[in-house]
């Protein structure tokens, strides 16, 4: 398969990235630097700790889980307990198919309150045979909290995309369709190689939507292009492969307004778009992007959810990039996103959690709420993921190694909460592992951790590549104007 072609950076940064840094370590050391010793030992314990989990899984265990099982997808369905109206359903699935179930969002009183599996019914939102199915798999669904009274803030919605004209097309609907009363929506065409995106705000979203290009690759330039022209003060951001829920912006300001003026960010709800494939509902279950249906205040005082010892560093469960908004000032005040981190970069990700971090160390707060639902387009193909697992662990280590460059007194925050980080990814009576299916590759994991002690020589690799002149310049675009914005070399 193309599983091997797929992973051929992969292996680059295996056998050239990591022994040419242990080489710079001995060699650091031998100049008198001690640091560098230790620096060359951690990299070969961690990469023999990698090579012996690999080979005891790939000729010790028999290799990868086959993926030729037969996998009944899981239909989405989105059902409102007030509303006698059917459930509704999100994409299409084939009627020839055998189904698994039926994964349903429950909403109460306009807000989720829980997210089930139920057997699987035909037709898929028949409401009546979908309430009775979740009387009888849920005893209680509860109230969520109240709702707040909105006064409306002007919004800046920034989409930046690369190449994916219909995903972008469907997410620009969702937006259009937001029941919100005053935002902006800004599209930001990252380092295209074709006018697909162009030409589609212009076929059908001219009057709608802000255009922007960006030329420099990577997501973070994308976001902090939106950024630089976005005329509003609260800011929000969502990926071109999501579908806005039409309440998203309402709860992003509702959850702004009702925090306090401390709120930096407000994260929300992601929920699959799709379980169609194996790999999607994999994802699902890996991913952890649902945190809970309950409203949360994130700041320095909170009782953190993951390991203690490394909060607020554990920042994966502040929420993700996909959903996120943040007051203009507050984002400014941390320098807004690090363009050596990100889709598109090296790092490969790791840009939102790094915002997330330092807006809790700068002393602001970050809201999750999960009223400001979306909806994501998992990856089908297990090729897919696989790079996925390994790009998600990049991304981890680099956002550590870009938030201790810049913040060098968190590394002994970061030690001493080391053994507890280890055993949040490796005990298996971990949060992370025990929500992971049984037939979840045991490949993707080490991927993922190989992954993790690759992401600090991807970021610093990463930042030597941004060029000086482009920086000096942070807001340089292409040319092109599109409803009042100028874009310049």
């Amino acid at each position: 398969n193309g599983g091997a072609q797929g992973l051929s950076s992969e292996r680059h940064y295996l056998w050239k990235t990591l022994p040419s840094g242990i080489l710079s370590g001995l060699a650091d050391a031998l100049r008198g630097n001690v640091s560098g010793f230790s620096r060359a030992a951690a990299m070969v314990v961690g990469l023999s700790q990698t090579i012996v989990g690999y080979v005891h899984f790939r000729f010790l265990r028999g290799g990868q889980t086959s993926s030729a099982d037969h996998f009944e997808p899981l239909p989405i369905v989105e059902l409102n307990l007030d509303e006698p109206a059917e459930g509704r359903l999100l994409g299409a699935t084939s009627r020839s198919r055998e189904l698994g179930g039926v994964f349903v969002l429950v909403k109460k009183e306009g807000r989720p309150a829980a997210t089930v599996e139920l057997p699987a019914i035909r037709p898929l939102h028949d409401t009546q045979m979908l309430r009775w199915l979740l009387s009888t798999h849920v005893k209680r669904i509860p109230v969520q909290g109240p709702t707040y009274p909105l006064h409306p803030v002007p919004v800046s919605v920034i989409v930046a995309t690369r190449n994916r004209p219909s995903q972008l097309n469907r997410c620009l609907e969702s937006l259009r369709d937001q029941n919100y009363p005053d935002f902006e929506i800004i599209v930001v065409d990252n380092a295209p190689s074709d006018d697909r995106t162009s030409r589609l705000i212009d076929d059908k979203f001219s009057h709608h939507v802000r255009y922007v290009r960006e030329l420099r690759p990577g997501l973070a330039h994308a976001h902090n292009a939106g950024v630089h022209v976005a005329r509003h003060p609260l800011l929000a951001f969502t990926d071109d492969d999501v579908i806005c829920d039409r309440g998203w912006v309402a709860a992003i300001v509702s959850a702004f307004e009702s925090g306090g003026d401390d709120v930096g960010c407000v994260t929300g709800l992601i929920l699959p778009m799709e379980l169609e494939t194996r790999a999607q509902y994999w994802t699902e279950c890996h991913g952890g992007f649902s945190k809970g249906f309950y409203r949360r205040r994130f700041d320095l005082t909170s009782k953190p959810v993951g390991p203690a010892t490394l909060y607020p560093l554990a920042a994966g469960q502040f929420g993700s990039g996909a959903a996120m908004a943040f007051r203009r000032n507050a984002l400014e005040k941390i320098g807004l996103f690090d363009p050596a981190l990100g889709a598109g970069t090296k790092a490969r990700g790791g840009d939102d959690l790094n915002s997330f971090a330092l807006t809790i160390l700068a002393g602001q707060a970050i809201v999750y709420e999960p009223a400001a639902i979306t909806w994501h387009q998992h990856r089908r193909d297990e090729a897919g993921m696989q790079r996925q697992a390994f790009n998600y662990g990049v991304g981890l280590g680099a956002y550590l190694a870009s938030v201790i460059s810049r913040r060098p007194g968190l590394i002994w925050r970061l030690l001493r909460g080391l053994p507890e980080g280890i055993a949040h990814m490796t005990s298996s009576s971990s949060a992370k592992l025990a929500r992971l299916p049984r037939d979840y590759p045991l490949s993707f994991i080490w991927l993922e951790r190989i992954g993790i002690l690759c992401g600090p020589f991807a970021y610093f690799s990463s930042r030597r590549g941004l060029s000086s002149k482009t920086e000096k310049r942070r807001d340089t675009l292409a040319t092109r104007t599109r409803l009042g914005v100028d874009t310049n070399d």
